[in-house]
């Protein structure tokens, strides 16, 4: 589910989700890009800096904010290299060298997640637009990638490739046409270089409406994504013929990467339990210690009020 702000919304989503008959998590994702409540500059200017740890740690307090609002996936980082400053989305990534470029998208990667997504501090990144997004014709957004196979490999692949290597939970289709191909039914770069030869195991999403622009749920999972985000016509957004056996087959495929996913997050997390920062611990300590002296105190002076009272009885 997309958009949710508040805990308790989201609660409120999950606690009827946990109800149904196999008590599947909901997973709430949201556009964090640079920063939650605290705002960072934006990736391109973070970028400028040349300073991996400092990119690293602005995505990891973007991370435990946004996972303290209830919400377990971010959709970044954008890691597309844009070599076109006519291009209105360069400034969600890095610039152009693939090189650099790979090494913001492993940084990025490595602070929304964490060393293990499953934390309560930690939200699933989601490595975006897969492909050629900002090679645009013109740097017109959302027009086709003419482009060859050699620029495709060794220019806008290999920041992708480095947010495999770094543990991304998922990736996102890109809205435009690489040489004529919809990138949400590319089925080279997506069975046989994501899923094979980078072992990918996550799940792979449609963009806002892409899945309406070309295709619908049926030839997603065709040709090796996942789920597709809001559409313009939400029955597209359902696998329609679940008769053939290539078509369950995909289904499968689908939920397994899914499932995969949300059960490595921290959608699963258990809400009784507490992972608390080592500050919050400190304070949880003090608030405790200061609440023994008081009852300590509170029993010293009754006691001294009742020896007392014992005495004036004697007295008189």
């Amino acid at each position: 589910i997309f958009n949710i702000l508040t805990v308790e919304r989201a609660k409120q989503y999950q606690d009827l989700a946990m109800q149904s008959r196999l008590r599947i998590p909901l997973i709430f994702g949201l556009d964090v890009v640079h920063g939650m409540r605290t705002i960072f500059p934006i990736p391109m200017a973070e970028a400028a800096s040349f300073n991996l740890e400092l990119i690293k740690k602005t995505a990891s307090v973007a991370a435990a904010e946004t996972s303290a609002h209830g919400i377990h996936w971010t959709f970044a980082p954008m890691v597309d290299i844009s070599r076109d400053a006519r291009w209105g989305r360069s400034m969600e990534g890095a610039g152009e060298d693939p090189w650099y470029g790979s090494q913001v998208a492993k940084a990025r990667v490595e602070g929304f997640q964490g060393t293990d997504y499953n934390d309560r501090n930690t939200v699933l990144a989601c490595a975006k637009h897969f492909a050629a997004y900002g090679a645009a014709v013109a740097g017109k957004d959302y027009a086709e990638a003419d482009i060859s196979e050699h620029t495709l490999l060794q220019v806008y692949l290999p920041p992708f490739r480095a947010a495999v290597e770094a543990g991304v939970g998922t990736f996102m289709n890109a809205f435009n046409e690489i040489n004529g191909i919809p990138a949400t039914a590319h089925k080279p770069l997506l069975r046989d270089i994501l899923k094979g030869e980078w072992g990918f195991k996550g799940f792979v999403e449609t963009d806002y409406f892409a899945g309406a622009f070309n295709m619908n749920a049926d030839q997603v999972i065709a040709t090796g994504g996942s789920c597709c985000l809001s559409t313009f016509d939400v029955g597209t957004n359902f696998v329609t013929d679940t008769s053939d056996p290539s078509t369950v087959q995909y289904m499968r495929t689908a939920c397994k990467n899914i499932m995969y996913t949300v059960v490595n997050s921290n959608a699963y997390a258990d809400e009784t339990s507490l992972t608390l920062a080592l500050w919050m611990k400190i304070m949880v300590g003090v608030d405790v210690a200061v609440a023994v002296i008081l009852i300590l105190l509170e029993v010293v002076l009754v006691k001294k009020y009742k020896k007392r009272k014992s005495v004036l009885i004697v007295v008189e």
